[in-house]
């Protein structure tokens, strides 16, 4: 390690322990509040995705699946010459109840890649901090849309997409609402097939069908489609293959400096704006208002732990805080099998006639 890198360690350590108030950084220790909350939000400003959805505090545990606005509708009369008035209550709880589980998040950083950052940027351990804060809310966005189960010990090479880490949203769909998670379009065949052959058209077609799945009183008015990358470039691909066949004196309604093409077919489809976020399965589609996921954390039980460890030539930034996953409204979301969908491009052979 250099002799700038040792400087900025030096100052990274000193900033570290005014920063969470602690003179113990080198032993794990608890992050109080009110910095505790400061860190989520951090990490929580880091990803455009995650300041959409709920981001909750937790003081217990095991947290019970509530509605964070009012579900369904609220207007009504009252005949109260027979009965009282009864008020509809904000949040009804479900009954469904999500287990607040650890997760870690450790960085190590090199010593060879601190003598090169800090010959060449000032504040080289804030951009540290600032990376391992935007990781830890992409972690937390691909958990949300690919975890299926909390294993005792994850193995990121069996399950590269952190499907061992937590139970996300998209599972908690498979178990708790099935009926809003489509997973053929013909009976019998497990896929969901989109195309030019296939039982969508198109992903107009698509997303306007499921959207149509959610009924009317669970709407909120704020739904988008999530859509995944392959179906997207699917859809933007169909639609220019349509305009190479448009005259070119024409192309210019669709072509112009001021309009991007490509933008506006992605910004609206089915009647819905869309979203495209990092770590969605890329032939996911899921119809939600984001104000419907919840990712918990439990208040008091975020701790780090920063090491200089020579032995091995890196500086090591220990994260854990336990997580929790849920959605306020079941009923207010539907989705597509990701792993059932497949592209009908080309005209099926005929079944031939069994000898």
């Amino acid at each position: 390690m250099n002799q700038r890198a040792k400087r900025a360690l030096r100052y990274f350590l000193k900033e570290m322990q005014m920063t969470y108030r602690t003179r113990d950084i080198d032993y794990e220790f608890n992050v109080q509040e009110p910095i505790e909350n400061w860190l989520h939000g951090a990490i929580q400003d880091s990803s455009d995705f995650l300041k959409q959805i709920m981001v909750i505090p937790a003081d217990d545990k095991v947290v019970q699946n509530v509605e964070m606005s009012v579900a369904g509708t609220l207007s009504k009369r009252t005949d109260t010459s027979k009965q009282d008035r009864f008020a509809t209550p904000v949040g009804n709880p479900t009954g469904i109840q999500s287990e607040l589980v650890l997760t870690e998040f450790d960085l190590a950083v090199g010593y060879d890649y601190l003598d090169v950052w800090s010959s060449n940027h000032d504040g080289v351990f804030d951009i540290i901090t600032q990376q391992l804060n935007r990781r830890i809310a992409l972690d937390r966005i691909h958990i949300g849309f690919h975890g299926t189960h909390a294993a005792k010990e994850t193995d990121r090479d069996k399950h590269p997409n952190l499907e061992d880490a937590n139970i996300g949203w998209y599972q908690l769909m498979r178990d708790n609402m099935p009926e809003n998670v489509l997973t053929e379009t013909s009976n019998g065949t497990g896929e969901v097939s989109i195309g030019q052959y296939g039982d969508y058209k198109n992903l107009y077609e698509m997303v306007y069908d499921i959207y149509c799945v959610i009924d009317e009183k669970d709407k909120t008015g704020n739904e988008v489609a999530i859509v995944g990358q392959y179906l997207m470039n699917h859809y933007i691909i169909e639609c220019l293959s349509q305009y190479f066949h448009i005259p070119s004196e024409k192309m210019a309604v669709f072509f112009t400096p001021r309009k991007n093409t490509v933008q506006m077919l992605k910004s609206s489809i089915g009647t819905l704006p869309t979203m495209e976020v990092p770590g969605f399965p890329q032939t996911g589609l899921m119809i939600v208002d984001p104000k419907n996921l919840h990712l918990y954390y439990q208040a008091g039980k975020t701790r780090k732990k920063i090491e200089n460890n020579a032995k091995r030539s890196q500086l090591e930034i220990y994260t854990s805080c336990n997580d929790a996953y849920s959605i306020g409204n079941f009923a207010g979301c539907a989705c597509i099998e990701p792993d059932n969908v497949v592209f009908a491009n080309e005209k099926p052979e005929p079944l031939k006639n069994a000898s």
